[in-house]
């Protein structure tokens, strides 16, 4: 399962921090996408949002979602001024101002089928 993750205000040389830290626990490289709007907009994000699957191992997952969790406590205030740190799993979604580490463990772990 893709999850999808959304840190408005944050820059792309953060991103890029943030992707390098995932690659590190993750089997498979997260992806950037770059935001693709017609017209540029200096002031908007350059990223669109940073797309990665979480590892099936429960402690890596744990890892994972630390390393997440420090970039919302530390780009989480620019966020609320901005928007919301968003996360997509293509059933559920997770905003700055409702999650929690446990909330986090429980979004990046996937359910039976």
């Amino acid at each position: 399962m893709t999850y999808s993750i959304t840190y408005p205000g944050m820059t792309w040389a953060v991103y890029r921090e943030l992707e390098v830290h995932l690659a590190q626990i993750l089997s498979e490289r997260p992806q950037i996408l770059l935001r693709t709007d017609p017209v540029y907009d200096y002031n908007l994000d350059q990223v669109q949002s940073l797309l990665f699957s979480p590892p099936e191992d429960n402690a890596a997952r744990a890892l994972m979602c630390d390393v997440l969790l420090h970039y919302i406590e530390r780009w989480g205030t620019m966020a609320t001024k901005v928007g919301s740190v968003i996360a997509h799993n293509g059933t559920q979604e997770l905003r700055l101002e409702e999650t929690d580490r446990q909330t986090w463990l429980e979004f990046l772990t996937p359910t039976p089928n």
